[in-house]
């Protein structure tokens, strides 16, 4: 966990060429889906695991799943079993899942996987490395690399409620992800200004994983499946960079709506 490399949450590093790419004209449209947050008035009592599920999924799922209501369509799934669970233990179940669309009979395309904590599991001094990691973050990424390996997915993330942290591993096949020290982030709630979102935090996540599925769709079957002009646009870019997922260089888009 030592080599893991750890990525400043600064906007414009986690925009960059070498991580998430900036966004463009396609994202525009994305973000520009209407979405009204809940008012509720008042501080809500987030302490439980629970807790957390729900705060997610009203003010950070819900904005970023109308995002990606179309151009493409993706769906967002919660505890959906590994096509192999009958080999694995049976605890290894995600939370959270975003999928491509793809053919029947062809596997489904995994572009992000999460699971949720209880307040207090993400130590950020620990994950930043300014802070000897503790047995509970061990645990952490030890329990977050399994998963990004029984599912197969190189996007990973994890919510408490007070941090996103994100790994990102850049390898290509799935036994791979064992050897391969992911890039980190940790994205503190609430944060703004010169510092990425959550919400766009994971956007910029969903869209890393639904390029790399392009690239994978473009290498084995020289084609991907577009639904519009702007997914067709995408889709010549991912032939372009292949598997290198995140690295698209399209011009600085502006974000506007949800995010």
């Amino acid at each position: 966990m030592n080599d893991w490399e750890v990525e400043s949450t600064a906007l414009n590093n986690f925009e960059s060429l070498d991580n998430f790419g900036r966004l463009d004209e396609a994202d525009d449209v994305r973000l520009s889906q209407p979405f009204s947050s809940q008012n509720l008035g008042h501080a809500e009592m987030v302490s439980s695991e629970g807790d957390v599920t729900r705060h997610f999924h009203v003010y950070i799922h819900q904005p970023v799943r109308a995002a990606w209501a179309s151009r493409p369509f993706l769906a967002f799934r919660d505890r959906v079993e590994t096509p192999d669970m009958a080999t694995v233990d049976a605890t290894m179940v995600v939370d959270y899942m975003v999928q491509a669309p793809t053919p029947p009979g062809v596997a489904a395309a995994v572009a992000v996987i999460g699971e949720f904590k209880k307040p207090g599991v993400i130590i950020q001094d620990e994950w930043d490395q300014d802070a000897a990691p503790s047995e509970r973050t061990h645990k952490l990424a030890r329990e977050l690399l399994g998963y990004a390996y029984h599912y197969n997915c190189h996007q990973v993330f994890c919510y408490d409620g007070l941090h996103l942290l994100i790994l990102r591993f850049q390898c290509i096949g799935r036994n791979d992800i064992k050897s391969c020290d992911p890039k980190c982030w940790v994205v503190p709630t609430g944060f703004g200004g010169v510092d990425v979102t959550v919400r766009r935090a994971l956007y910029s996540l969903v869209r890393d994983g639904y390029q790399r599925i392009q690239g994978r769709s473009a290498r084995d079957h020289g084609s991907v499946e577009c639904d519009d002009g702007r997914a067709d646009a995408e889709a010549r870019r991912a032939r372009r960079c292949g598997l290198r997922s995140g690295l698209l260089a399209g011009r600085a888009g502006h974000c506007v709506g949800i995010l």
